[in-house]
């Protein structure tokens, strides 16, 4: 990527301190504890990215496949940045419920929005 090598000197040098960074990994107790939680996130993303990448299959043409997978893996990482923000602004303001409660809302109002697309798909004849 254009401009990565320039600070790649400053991560060189920053790598002794990244062991002590990463003890506060997600508030875990010790390194089995983060190293689960590692492993039940890397399980879940496992289980939905096949889904996600079969529903923009079903949602594109073979034509436009390509172009579609760039728009739905572009619109992912721009969605990630403020979600994160109102997710880290919940969990301080208010408690680390209220963002876990916020995610669920968003996924279920996401899943209702599949479903809406799916219906009127159907009802288009495609």
């Amino acid at each position: 990527m254009v401009g990565s090598r320039r600070p790649a000197p400053a991560a060189a040098r920053r790598l002794p301190r990244l062991r002590r960074d990463l003890r506060g990994f997600a508030l875990a107790g010790g390194i089995g504890t983060a190293l689960l939680v590692v492993a039940l996130y890397g399980a879940c993303y496992g289980a939905t990215e096949r889904a996600s990448r079969a529903f923009v299959t079903d949602l594109s043409g073979a034509s436009e496949r390509g172009n579609m997978f760039d728009w739905f893996h572009a619109v992912t990482a721009i969605g990630a940045l403020p979600a994160s923000v109102v997710a880290g602004a919940l969990w301080s303001a208010a408690l680390p419920a209220a963002a876990f409660l916020f995610g669920s809302a968003a996924s279920m109002a996401a899943a209702a929005l599949r479903f809406r697309i799916r219906a009127l798909r159907r009802a288009s004849g495609a």
